[in-house]
């Protein structure tokens, strides 16, 4: 009914997928005349059954029209599609219980069950996980199509226009670490990342915080917005008017928070749950070495590159752009700060991050007072565009982030002349 939905059915669908005997044959049919560059419409799938002897026993014209009528639209394309595919893997479940069953009941050595049932379970996984992996050529252009008619074809702002020029939008599919030592200010730039993408750009963001509570990010976003100090808020020396106005701004609809996904696994379901009932576009996770997994790992290192290929996942799977902050696990000496491959070193997991990730960010302390600082905001790694540095200024009171406004070129970021310290991971 829908020919430019076609591609996509003989990229995702097989005769498996349907359940009555009569679905099967007319599935086939309509795949054999799009072979032959056919349109199937009702009247020619008709003379086709006709040709194959089909007809009468699929249910004759008559039923073919029923069909029609019940059938979803093109629309909903995706969800009937993933619906088909969640009977079809029920189904074979079902099977495969049965013969477990049948194995089970015959006098047969534990050895040979445990190989059985281990051979049927593979067959299962693979089945519901690679069955659906393939794009067609034809499927590749009509991404292409549709990148002009996206409204975030470029991706997503971060809203402080010296980063958005000089790395780019934050892709759909991709993941981002946000790197540096502890108190530097990753946390504070993700959450000012966030304010703007919210009440100005209009996106939608989840942040999921391992170490923060609801009532410190709050202090922390009422401050940015007010420019009154930590201190200020929370003795009362605040003004009515400014704490509605920032009240009101904070109020806006799109942005979602969690504080207690502890492991890898909990992120998945909640960015899953938020995909689907929020609809967020961006994720953030602050941070990479807080989170934990339900998997056993023989090393930290082996952990640490887990999660950081889960994460690529949730953002493919889920086409969001990731965001994650790391700590470095060590001080850099003076040499090592300038040597590309020393700074990645400096990440625990460092070869999965370099490897998976798409945007590898380091933050510097250039100069810092009691109150603020000038931060070196580094694009190490950049797939989808430049590297290179831009300097932000940090306030610390205030939780603002700002470009660097000075008139002359910033101070180098501090080479830091220590031994290399364990930082606890």
């Amino acid at each position: 009914l829908w020919p430019e939905v076609l591609p996509r059915a003989k990229a995702v669908l097989n005769e498996d997928h349907f359940f009555h005997e009569h679905h099967r044959t007319i599935f086939r049919a309509i795949m054999a005349m799009a072979r032959r560059n056919y349109t199937p419409d009702i009247m020619a799938l008709k003379a086709y059954l006709e040709e194959s002897g089909d007809l009468d026993r699929v249910g004759g014209l008559s039923y073919l029209n029923e069909l029609i009528a019940d059938a979803p639209t093109s629309a909903v394309f995706d969800t009937y599609v993933e619906k088909l595919d969640s009977l079809r893997m029920r189904r074979r479940a079902i099977r495969i219980g049965y013969e477990i069953i049948e194995r089970a009941v015959k006098d047969i050595d534990k050895a040979s069950l445990g190989t059985c049932m281990r051979e049927l379970l593979r067959e299962f996984e693979r089945e519901a996980y690679l069955d659906r992996d393939t794009v067609t050529g034809e499927e590749l252009i009509e991404f292409v199509k549709k990148i002009p008619k996206s409204e975030h074809a470029e991706g997503y702002k971060t809203g402080i226009e010296c980063i958005d020029e000089k790395q780019g939008g934050l892709e759909p599919g991709t993941l981002t670490i946000l790197a540096a030592l502890p108190g530097t200010g990753k946390t504070m730039l993700a959450l000012a990342f966030c304010r703007e993408q919210v009440i100005r750009l209009g996106h939608r963001v989840g942040f999921i915080s391992l170490e923060m509570s609801p009532k410190a990010i709050a202090l922390r976003h009422i401050s940015a917005l007010t420019g009154y100090t930590r201190r200020d808020i929370l003795r009362g020396n605040i003004d009515a008017e400014s704490f509605e106005a920032a009240a009101s701004a904070l109020s806006e609809e799109g942005h979602f928070y969690a504080f207690r996904c502890r492991t890898i696994e909990e992120i998945r379901y909640k960015a899953l749950e938020w995909v689907e009932r929020y609809g967020i576009q961006i994720l953030y996770v602050d941070h990479l070495q807080e989170i934990g997994s339900k998997r056993h790992h023989s090393s930290q290192e082996e952990k640490v590159a887990y999660i950081v290929s889960t994460l690529k996942e949730i953002a493919l799977d889920y086409n969001l752009a990731v965001i994650c902050m790391a700590q470095h696990n060590r001080k850099l000496t003076k040499s090592a700060r300038d040597d590309i491959i020393e700074k990645f070193k400096s990440l625990k997991g460092s070869s999965k991050i370099e490897q998976v990730a798409d945007r590898v960010v380091f933050l510097w302390m250039s100069e810092r007072t009691d109150k603020s600082a000038v931060v070196c905001y580094e694009i190490a790694k950049n797939r989808e565009g430049r590297c290179g540095e831009v300097y932000l200024e940090f306030d610390y009171e205030t939780q603002s982030v700002k470009p660097y406004t000075g008139d002359d070129p910033p101070p180098p970021p501090k080479k830091l002349e220590t031994e290399e310290e364990e930082i606890p991971f």
